[in-house]
């Protein structure tokens, strides 16, 4: 491997290393390297510490080798314009699916950049995989506030200091000396309810109590509703068990709520501002969210609206009405995949007349907002979004002749797109794939070269029925029999192999690796 290249040149010391590095930038300028001689070089400046330089050769090892770990983690260090780092690493975590890695380096990229929910997508990747990791606790716990989600610090939290009892004592002075009150008081309250509290943050608790209580009953006494609210959830956040805290929130929550339940089609300003307030400190109330998104609506803010129209559907008890305007507002925001599940559901709804219960103008946004998306995907190259607005439109009694007339340009251009994804080796050959077989099921070609991306991603479980169709389809065809024995010593499916390469053998009988193969599963079957 490159790593061992690079240290045999660096056992000659500093000296040795330099020379190779010059020797390899030398061979560079007259013939551009290989991906090989590349990572050599990646390797060699990144043992020198010349990670400025070595992120320039990364840059060009990983247009050569999407997913290239020893390039990412040089570009991760020290990005480049231009490089997108996190796709990248994406790239890699499609073939190394078990391994934490790629979402750790995601989650610390996303980070950094500030992008919350990307950065706690990213860390639940990593739990998912290795939980209990310190570090990805510590980067959600950062972010969680800022992706407005203070509501779930505390269990975070709380796995945090099981894990690492230094990072999570950092975390809750960090949120206490960056003045973020929110986090403050919900990690104090989860640090006491561990147990956790040492005597600076014990005095930090009680200070921060004594001023939120104050602040909390003078605007109750004043009228303040808003300011009331938020500091009686920081109090029941800093003391869970606290009953005339949660009291305090309720009855300062009631007064905000009749504010905007009878709103109406266009809340007031008053009226929009306290469900804001009520949808931030009791996410379980729908009405806000629904009001939340009206306003958002009216300000033509169609995302936000769709997205608080998403949280009040979560809530559950949503009529036809709600969901034909998160129709609405997700096609205008361009989220035709959503605004087709709500359209649906709609339909499907016991009140609803097929056609004459269903709203014409909702459907008539649809066609529209699928139209646009699907001609910007195209000129995008976005052939998964193009594919997702194709099937809208088909849904939604689009001209067939215009349908059949898009679909074989699309067939068209994903046939093209997986020849050069396959060509170069692509993680992004096997979805492809299954776009174009989605629209022309049962396609040899295209089934074929899905087979082989899957087994080059080690995706052996899906490739695994994939390689039984093309079996089926060609049984006097020695690949698939040959790739099926392979996955069946992957998979230890014995039943399987010892049928498979005795298979390869009944078509070509001197086939050695089938004969290994057969060899293999006659010689370790289990006994029964």
């Amino acid at each position: 491997m490159a790593d061992s290249i690079s240290d045999a040149a660096s056992q000659d010391g500093s000296g040795g290393a330099a020379g190779e590095i010059e020797r390899l930038r030398a061979a560079d300028a007259t013939a551009p390297l290989d991906a090989k001689g590349l990572n050599d070089l990646v390797g060699l400046l990144t043992q020198a510490s010349r990670d400025e330089e070595a992120s320039v050769y990364a840059a060009r090892l990983l247009s050569l080798r999407p997913g290239h770990r020893r390039a990412l983690r040089v570009l991760t260090r020290w990005p480049r314009t231009g490089v997108d780092v996190a796709a990248g690493w994406r790239s890699f975590a499609a073939t190394a699916p078990e391994d934490p890695e790629p979402w750790l380096q995601i989650a610390r990229i996303s980070s950094r950049a500030k992008d919350a929910n990307a950065s706690i997508e990213a860390c639940d990747a990593v739990l998912a995989r290795a939980p209990g990791h310190a570090e990805a606790l510590s980067i959600k716990v950062t972010d969680l506030p800022l992706a407005g989600r203070h509501e779930e610090l505390a269990e975070v939290w709380t796995s945090l200091n099981a894990a690492d009892p230094k990072r999570a004592t950092t975390q809750i002075t960090r949120a206490a000396e960056g003045m973020d009150t929110d986090a403050a008081a919900a990690l104090l309250g989860a640090a006491a309810a561990a147990g956790a509290l040492d005597g600076d943050l014990s005095r930090l608790r009680a200070g921060l109590r004594i001023k939120l209580a104050a602040g909390a009953y003078e605007a109750e006494a004043g009228s303040d509703d808003e300011a009331a609210a938020r500091a009686f959830w920081r109090l029941s956040q800093l003391e869970p068990g606290e009953a005339d805290y949660a009291d305090g929130l309720r009855r300062a929550l009631g007064r905000l709520s009749a504010t905007f339940e009878k709103s109406g089609r266009e809340p007031g300003r008053a009226a929009v501002a306290a469900a804001r307030v009520v949808a931030r400190l009791d996410p379980k109330n729908q009405i806000a969210h629904v009001v939340v998104a009206r306003a958002m609506a009216a300000g033509e803010r169609w995302r936000e609206a769709a997205e608080a129209l998403d949280r009040a559907l979560e809530l559950g008890g949503a009529d036809r009405g709600l969901r034909l305007q998160h129709a609405a507002a997700a096609a205008r925001s361009g989220q035709v995949a959503a605004a087709m599940t709500s359209w649906r559901l709609a339909r499907a709804d016991p009140e609803s007349d097929t056609d004459a219960g269903v709203d014409r103008s909702t459907r008539n946004l649809l066609q529209r907002s699928a139209r646009e998306t699907h001609a910007g995907a195209v000129e995008r190259g976005d052939l998964e979004t193009a594919w997702v607005a194709h099937q809208a439109l088909v849904e939604l009694e689009d001209d067939p002749n215009v349908s059949q007339s898009r679909l074989a340009a699309l067939l068209k251009d994903t046939e093209k797109a997986i020849r050069d994804a396959s060509n170069e080796r692509a993680p992004e050959t096997a979805d492809l794939c299954r776009l174009f077989l989605a629209a022309e099921p049962g396609d040899a070609r295209v089934t074929l070269i899905l087979g082989r991306a899957l087994l080059r991603e080690r995706r052996y479980e899906e490739a695994l029925p994939v390689w039984r169709e093309l079996s089926e389809a060609n049984p006097g065809d020695v690949e698939p029999a040959l790739q099926l024995a392979r996955l069946a010593r992957r998979l230890d499916d014995w039943d399987l192999g010892a049928r498979e390469s005795a298979r390869v053998l009944a078509l070509v009988p001197d086939h050695e690796e089938g004969a290994s193969l057969k060899k293999h599963f006659d010689e370790n079957a289990p006994r029964a």
